[in-house]
């Protein structure tokens, strides 16, 4: 405070990058907080197609309860690619600020090429190979083999369970997805009966069956043929392409709405329960509280 003759001039200085406290007479200005929670959903990997192994699911990551202040960055992974001929793609990765979920593993292409490790590994191909690994662990499962000459492709690992391994010429089926979340996937209208991150099956060598994808979208294989790809927004395995991620931030709906959300992130909300939802569901960006 500095004082010129009668005249008062007040200085507000910043404490930091993220407060700035300054005092009008009516009382102390600072930054909205939210205790926030939220699930983080990566892209599962794509199936391999003809004879070879399904992908494997997304990896789920828990934020828990943290309080949020200022900025933090939201990142929905796609699934995995599918190319004729070639290893399944692994799914990329899905960040809400510093959790990371990782992609789903690919399926194994031809005799005896193993499945991609992933956050659920990818199943193996056929004619005895194996499965790809879970990889961080305790985000999902590891892929099934293609476990015996003339067997079709594993199936891909899913966030509940392991792939199957294929029986004679049948595919493997996709390992189960996780209905802990189901609260959320119903406020949100997201999910597969309340599951995400389904494995997905392995292809049949004709004239025998694929496998079934796991519980959460995961894709089901055909006999000797490229079979489905995962649901979109649920990071689920497909006998071909990966279904893309998801994120959902939640917390109470007696706090504000979200300041602002970046023009590259696709979001809807939701006011339910005694909680405001955001599901992202594409694209990446900055969103500031």
């Amino acid at each position: 405070m500095t004082r010129y003759g009668q005249r008062t001039r007040l200085t507000i200085t910043p404490t930091d990058s993220n407060q700035v406290r300054a005092w009008f007479g009516i009382g102390f200005v600072a930054p909205l907080t939210i205790s926030a929670e939220a699930i983080v959903i990566a892209g599962g990997g794509s199936g391999a197609g003809g004879g070879g192994g399904g992908g494997g699911a997304g990896g789920v990551v828990f934020f828990n309860n943290s309080t949020l202040t200022s900025t933090f960055t939201v990142t929905v992974g796609a699934g995995g690619t599918y190319t004729n001929g070639s290893q399944g793609g692994n799914g990329v990765n899905s960040v809400f600020s510093t959790a990371t979920a990782s992609g789903g593993g690919g399926g194994g292409q031809g005799s005896g090429t193993a499945g991609s490790s992933g956050a659920s590994g990818g199943g193996g191909g056929f004619n005895a190979s194996s499965g790809g690994a879970a990889t961080p662990s305790g985000q999902g499962f590891a892929g099934g083999g293609g476990t015996f000459n003339g067997a079709g492709g594993g199936g891909g690992g899913g966030a509940g369970a392991v792939g199957g391994n294929s029986t004679t010429g049948v595919g493997g089926n996709g390992g189960a997805g996780i209905n802990t979340y189901s609260t959320w996937a119903t406020a949100t209208s997201s999910g597969v009966s309340g599951f995400f991150a389904g494995g997905g099956g392995g292809v049949g060598r004709s004239p025998d069956a694929g496998g079934t994808g796991g519980s959460g979208g995961g894709g089901n294989g055909a006999p000797s043929a490229d079979g489905t790809a995962g649901t979109v927004n649920t990071g689920s395995g497909g006998s071909i392409g990966g279904g893309s991620g998801i994120v959902i931030l939640r917390y109470p709906d007696s706090s504000a709405d979200l300041t602002t959300i970046a023009a590259g992130l696709t979001y809807t909300k939701y006011t339910t329960g005694g909680y405001k939802y955001y599901k992202f569901t594409a694209g990446t960006g900055t969103v500031t509280v």
